[in-house]
């Protein structure tokens, strides 16, 4: 299943020429410059859109290098993250060995990876839930060729998420199950701008992609096997069964 969405690839973001400066030892000064506002308004969002969110950015830095460096994980581990974003049980953790993450293309790759797992797994996940999209958005606009219509796509996604996934109120979270307090499952199609989505189809949504998955194909999917024998409820790769 691949990663690249129409609406990125009609942004004709896949160039050859890289304009930007890349410093191993610098990283940070490449996403840390944060639309202070953007914050502001990510912080009203649950923290399964934040989520949701950072990984659809990271989509847009994975595509900007489409055909530049033939590593199927990059992919692999952005679909896994979207099952992740859904129940964390589907996924593995990947592991991201610096050494072999360098250079003004695997370097930024890495980045994106990194964005991902940390808004999935960092211990502090929930505290830097509003900065994860914005720090992969601050790198995105670093690493574009032109980020014109990421910036279009930015606001709309943002815009579109603030009204479907507010973050709960303080006297509706549930202090004995935290999963309770992520906020719904975002279905990939909320980032599509040429898609009139209906929250109604949300359940429909999830179950497709959870059908579509191939844990034999993906490495950083769990099988059927480990995730039964761990005692996930409900049935693996399957949505409405959790409803």
């Amino acid at each position: 299943m691949s990663t690249h969405r129409s609406y990125i690839e009609a942004a004709n973001i896949c160039s050859p020429f890289l304009r930007y400066a890349w410093d191993e030892w610098n990283v940070g000064s490449t996403y840390q410059s944060v639309n202070a506002g953007d914050v502001v308004r990510l912080r009203t969002i649950s923290k399964r859109a934040n989520c949701a969110f950072t990984i659809a950015i990271a989509e847009w830095i994975l595509a900007r290098y489409k055909g530049m460096d033939n590593d199927p994980e990059p992919e692999q581990f952005l679909e896994a993250a979207w099952a992740a974003n859904i129940h964390k049980e589907y996924a593995w953790e990947i592991e991201i060995i610096d050494a072999e993450w360098t250079g003004p293309i695997r370097g930024p790759i890495s980045m994106a990876l990194t964005f991902v797992l940390d808004a999935i797994f960092a211990d502090d996940a929930d505290l830097n839930s509003a900065f994860n999209p914005a720090w992969a958005a601050c790198f995105a606009r670093h690493i574009l060729p032109d980020v014109s219509v990421f910036n279009i796509w930015f606001e709309f996604s943002l815009t579109r998420i603030e009204q479907l996934y507010p973050a709960p109120l303080e006297k509706d979270l549930d202090w004995f199950d935290e999963t309770e307090n992520l906020g719904k499952p975002v279905p990939i199609e909320v980032f599509d701008q040429n898609n009139v989505f209906n929250p109604a189809t949300t359940s429909q949504l999830l179950d497709r992609f959870l059908l579509n998955l191939n844990p034999e194909m993906n490495p950083f999917l769990r099988s059927v096997e480990d995730m039964k024998a761990d005692g996930f409820k409900g049935e693996p790769y399957r949505y409405i069964n959790e409803q």
